[in-house]
């Protein structure tokens, strides 16, 4: 053997082996990466899956109560009882109200009445935790099953989704139980199309059950029609990636059989035009702008009032769609291929979340499906060790979101407590108590709460179904709203006669119209809201049940912001002494995290000092 062979088998062992007592050469991390060797990527995972659960825990605590409830647990109790899916929706009122109202909720109503049963509010708020897990359960059993081990990339898109969904899904109604199916129909889809196992034919049965449930099935069956049409276009056009004829066809037949199932309801294919004409129609959908929950989450990136959450969800809706771009535009560079579905189906909820924010709450839930399949086939696993930096700061961030919200936030109710803060109780038990004469007048919130609790013996003027008011009394307990002077009160009294009314306290301007009426005199109040009664009736009344305690005394351990706010602008019309005790409990209670304490502070002020000019110029103490 040549001296020059000998010599390059001697380099190829070199660099074959190492030397014997000394170790390979180690190669140059970067910052990211010897912050990252202190940990292995299963412990970061379980760091931010831990931080997940502690902020969304905490953020969800902090909530702004809603009226729904009641009046689907009234519902339900009739349902149940009566052992029936129809129910008359006019029951509950003494004005005029849309007898044909179709709203059909009868397993979803009877599914709340039963777990408050066993469990009172505590129990629903377990379930919507339930159904949380369950959601978050299915995303992460999808990615199992196409090989994804679950990464912190799966725990910022579930954190992301929560960022969005906080506001709607905090709120007990049968609208949780949409959230669950159309999970479930967006897992069935890209579990089937992944190639694993066949389950399209479970949609009917899943139709079947949710059209009886909720009406939130009318964008379940958007969804998979939509979908269809998707895959259509890649069989028939790009044949790239499409999905096999006998699993296409499969897909269409459910699609057909699903359709057919959703006529099983209580009002057949009529309830399927009913709700296209709430969606579509001005008449009906025009009015629901006034409310929160139909608002625009575009109008809400940059607030000009206090929106912190609805804001928060907007901003995640927009980053949760660059996200999808982003993975959508590096799959059709590497795979060649046009995901079509994905891009029409994302695109389509995505503007119909940001135009309506109640129905934000499907996007969010179709994109982690999405993202987990891209991610999977454009991004492999060793490009998701070297994002994790960027991921953890994502996480990390939402987080200290979540947690300065929950700190700076006194309305906080962990699993339904301190709900006495906001639903009239004690207000309307001394309705009931003192058998005050009715009809009673009532604003659209407070309504709900008094179907449960008042119902048969008060009917409401007004109450949160919001549909049955549409053409009737919406329209005029909107405009009495911007035209509060003495003479549309004897015009409105004239038309409606009531003579008990149960006004919640964010209603000031009504209350105040009616307190300025000699006609009208307060009988009780409390956290949530005043009894007002007319002078007649307030003569009548005993005497000792008239004793009312106006001190602020018993509101001295409430820390709550607005509940004590609401209660500062009833002392404003009532005495101003007391006015200036609660600005001062105000002061003291409200949490100096939160934002706006230093600048309602200051407007309680001006408030208080421009009343007492006012006072003073008419002669009055």
């Amino acid at each position: 053997m040549s001296k020059k062979s000998k010599r390059v088998r001697s380099l190829s062992a070199d660099t074959s082996s190492p030397v014997e007592g000394k170790s390979p050469a180690e190669p140059r991390q970067t910052l990211p990466h010897k912050f990252f060797s202190v940990f292995h990527t299963k412990g970061i995972t379980r760091m931010a899956a831990l931080l997940l659960l502690l902020s969304v825990l905490f953020y969800y605590a902090s909530i702004d109560y809603d009226y729904d409830l009641w009046f689907h647990l009234k519902y339900g109790e009739q349902y149940m009882q009566d052992r029936t899916w129809h129910i008359d929706h006019t029951q509950f009122s003494w004005t005029p109200v849309d007898t044909g109202w179709k709203y059909v909720t009868w397993i979803g109503s009877s599914l709340l009445y039963i777990v408050y049963q066993a469990g009172s509010v505590t129990g629903l708020y377990i379930m919507m935790w339930l159904i949380l897990f369950l959601v978050s359960g299915l995303v992460l059993s999808y990615a199992k099953a196409i090989g994804s081990a679950p990464d912190i990339r799966h725990v910022a898109g579930l954190m992301l989704v929560a960022a969005v969904m906080a506001p709607t899904v905090t709120i007990i109604k049968p609208e949780l139980f949409t959230i669950l199916f159309f999970s479930f129909a967006v897992f069935v889809y890209f579990y089937s199309r992944s190639g694993r196992k066949n389950l399209f034919p479970v949609y009917p049965v899943l139709f079947l059950i949710w059209v009886n449930t909720h009406g939130g099935f009318i964008f379940g069956l958007f969804f998979i029609t939509l979908t269809l049409c998707g895959e259509l276009f890649s069989y028939f056009l790009t044949k790239k990636e499409a999905l096999p004829k006998s699993l296409l066809q499969c897909f269409g037949i459910t699609v057909i059989l699903s359709y057919l199932a959703t006529l099983a309801n209580p009002h057949g294919i009529s309830y399927h035009a009913a709700l296209f004409h709430y969606l579509t129609s001005d008449e009906y959908i025009g009015l629901a702008a006034h409310l929160q929950a139909y608002s625009d989450l575009w109008q809400v990136l940059f607030p000009k009032i206090h929106a912190f959450r609805p804001m928060i969800s907007a901003w995640s809706m927009l980053t949760m769609l660059a996200f999808f771009l982003l993975a959508f535009i590096q799959e059709c560079r590497k795979q060649r291929h046009f995901e079509f579905s994905l891009l029409i189906t994302n695109l389509t909820f995505f503007f119909i979340g940001m135009g309506r924010a109640r129905a934000s709450i499907f996007f969010p839930l179709l994109w982690v499906f999405s993202m987990v399949f891209l991610l999977k086939k454009s991004c492999p696993d060793d490009c998701g060790k070297r994002s994790q930096a960027t991921v953890l700061l994502l996480v990390m961030c939402l987080s200290g979101i979540f947690f300065s919200y929950y700190a700076a936030y006194s309305s906080r109710s962990w699993f339904g407590s301190r709900m006495e803060e906001f639903i009239p109780a004690k207000e309307v038990m001394f309705i009931k108590n003192n058998k005050l004469p009715g009809p009673v007048f009532n604003d659209y919130l407070t309504g709900g709460y008094m179907i449960w609790t008042m119902h048969p013996d008060y009917k409401v003027f007004i109450d949160p179904r919001y549909g049955p008011y549409v053409n009737t009394v919406l329209p005029v307990w909107l405009r009495i709203r911007s035209d509060l002077t003495p003479e549309n009160l004897k015009r409105f009294s004239s038309a409606y006669p009531f003579r008990t009314a149960l006004i919640g306290l964010e209603e000031i301007e009504i209350i105040s119209w009616l307190l300025k009426s000699p006609d009208w005199k307060l009988a009780y109040f409390d956290k949530a809201a005043v009894v007002i009664v007319h002078r007649t009736v307030f003569d009548a009344m005993n005497p000792d049940s008239l004793r009312l305690d106006l001190g602020t005394g018993r509101f001295r351990g409430i820390a709550n912001p607005r509940v004590l706010l609401q209660l500062f602008n009833l002392y404003i019309n009532l005495r101003t002494e007391y006015a200036r005790e609660m600005m001062d409990i105000y002061r003291e209670n409200v949490s100096d995290f939160y934002r706006f304490k230093e600048e309602t502070v200051f407007r309680m002020g001006q408030h208080l000092h421009h009343t007492e000019l006012q006072l003073q110029q008419h002669g009055r103490p």
